[in-house]
């Protein structure tokens, strides 16, 4: 395993029938599915459900601000494990047509007083190369897992880059694109990222090592959770994400350089 340095309530979570459509259509790797629009290209779905039972596959009793998403079948969420003094944030993976427990992996909430109802907000990313899954936490500490639940890396950018994720626990959601795993928040570093600002860091999914980290807005005035898109335009590799300052940016994937902003 490669180190770095260190730098919820419960809720019922189902599955619709048919399960089989989730697997063999196209799969929901990364938040609003494959393409971050929010469509499915599956078919004969059902129109109507309830937790009672109607088109009901199963349901288990975990769940919290996390979207599940689902690669292959493998279901992964996360959400908070413990109470009290012991609570911890997890990463679960469930067997998609089960709902069985496959494996989870806990990890501590620190550098950030964040409550424990607003804790695992981001959802995690599977990278469909390799099946390998990403998750940031709500503290910022960002990682890479196995199929099987094997720590890959990880990096603490609450200690590596002064990343501030505040009281809300406002984190967006990983991103991936090609061999790129891209990642944004508050950070306040040194020199000339000295200042605070809403910035974006590139990793790469193989190694954790920072690729690039761009800083296209102005002064934030608040926490940011905008989950961004990325989309080819005119032969360009582009993401778009709202930004801290209120405006609405475009930087290019391969380098993080800005493109245009538009203020709201």
């Amino acid at each position: 395993m490669k180190r770095y340095l260190r730098l919820t309530f419960p809720v019922a979570l189902a599955l619709l029938l048919p399960a089989a459509a989730l697997i063999h259509a196209t799969d929901w790797p990364e938040w609003r599915g494959p393409e971050r629009t929010g469509v499915s290209s599956a078919t004969a779905l059902p129109s109507s459900w309830s937790v009672e039972g109607e088109n009901l596959a199963w349901k288990v009793p975990h769940g919290g601000r996390s979207s599940p998403v689902v690669f292959g079948d493998r279901l992964y969420l996360q959400n908070t494990a413990g109470s009290g003094a012991s609570m911890q944030e997890r990463l679960m993976c469930l067997n998609a047509d089960t709902g069985a427990l496959l494996w989870e992996h806990k990890y501590n909430i620190f550098t950030s007083d964040v409550p424990p109802h607003r804790i695992a907000w981001a959802s995690p990313a599977v990278d469909p190369s390799t099946g390998n899954v990403f998750a940031i936490s709500g503290n910022g500490l960002l990682m890479s897992l196995s199929p099987e639940g094997k720590l890959l890396w990880e990096r603490s950018l609450a200690e590596e880059f002064g990343m501030w994720t505040t009281h809300g626990g406002r984190v967006s959601s990983p991103v991936i694109d090609g061999k790129q795993l891209i990642v944004s928040g508050l950070t306040f570093l040194w020199g000339e990222y000295s200042n605070g600002a809403h910035r974006f860091v590139s990793f790469d999914t193989a190694t954790g090592q920072t690729i690039w980290m761009s800083a296209p807005e102005g002064r934030p005035t608040d926490t940011i959770y905008a989950n961004p898109f990325i989309a080819e335009v005119n032969g360009r590799r582009l993401l778009f994400s709202g930004g801290s300052d209120g405006a609405m940016h475009a930087i290019t994937v391969a380098t993080g350089a800005p493109v245009w902003n538009w203020k709201v």
